[in-house]
């Protein structure tokens, strides 16, 4: 029973989801990271400073899962063949000021963690939250970070008479980045996301009144530009969205059904 509750813990993280899960960093990972969400194929480590994207290759993670359930070294507990290809980028804030995060809605349940012999990295009873803000990331502008379906939204409010230049994005570690119809496309060594065009918009007497926005990429920077202009004294609120399914990780479900001890604390 204790090894069958202890692997469960650690597989409904990966269950298939219709948000991400913003889960807090309570010292079990780096210290510049406030929460991680699992995306498909990887995970998703968000600071103020903004976001770090590991991706691995699911199909061959589930190859081995299928064709090789067994070959796994009782000593170590590790497969035998354990090299699988993973990419790592980041999407950088340039400039973003250091910003305590406002958790919001709260999800069900929580994630213990329980790694290594290093009782201070142990953690329990971590809380998972749907939405982060982080305000005055710049001057005048706040970031909230959500998600729709499995792909992350973060929307920037830059308040009435805050400067939307500001803002400036930096992708490192893409294989390549490039403009496309309007959205942008993150090549890694194991695919390509997609960041759609950006949907930006003001409420004026009430009514959500859209705005022109494109991005205006300079290598690998990103700005937003306004072809039309907008309207200054109003709050305006930049909406991207990173999409995942672009990508090929594993949308599948992770059951764990049974499980037995094996040598040297495997199970």
């Amino acid at each position: 029973m204790i090894f069958r509750v202890f692997l469960l813990i650690w597989l409904i993280p990966t269950l298939a989801f219709g948000q991400l899960k913003f889960i807090e960093n309570k010292n079990q990972w780096s210290p510049d990271v406030d929460f991680l969400a699992r995306v498909p194929g990887g995970d998703l480590a968000v600071s103020a400073k903004g976001f770090s994207v590991t991706l691995i290759d699911q199909g061959a993670i589930d190859t081995r899962h299928h064709g090789l359930h067994g070959d796994v070294n009782e000593a170590t507990g590790h497969s035998i063949d354990e090299n699988i290809q993973g990419h790592r980028f980041q999407i950088n804030f340039l400039g973003a000021q250091p910003s305590k995060p406002i958790k919001q809605n709260p999800m069900d349940g929580y994630y213990n963690y329980f790694l290594g012999s290093d009782s201070c990295r142990w953690a329990s009873n971590a809380l998972a939250y749907a939405d982060v803000v982080y305000p005055e990331i710049y001057s005048g502008v706040d970031v909230r970070i959500s998600s729709l379906s499995k792909n992350l939204k973060y929307d920037f409010v830059v308040k009435a008479g805050a400067d939307a230049t500001q803002i400036q994005i930096d992708y490192c570690g893409l294989d390549a980045i490039e403009k496309s119809a309007g959205d942008l496309l993150l090549k890694t060594s194991l695919g390509a996301l997609t960041e759609q065009k950006p949907v930006s918009y003001q409420i004026l007497n009430g009514q959500r009144v859209q705005v022109v926005s494109e991005f205006f990429l300079n290598g690998t920077t990103v700005e937003f530009s306004f072809p039309d202009g907008y309207d200054e004294c109003y709050d305006l609120i930049i909406d991207p969205l990173l999409i995942f399914s672009t990508y090929s990780g594993s949308t599948a479900d992770n059951w764990g059904s049974t499980a037995t001890p094996g040598e040297h604390g495997t199970v």
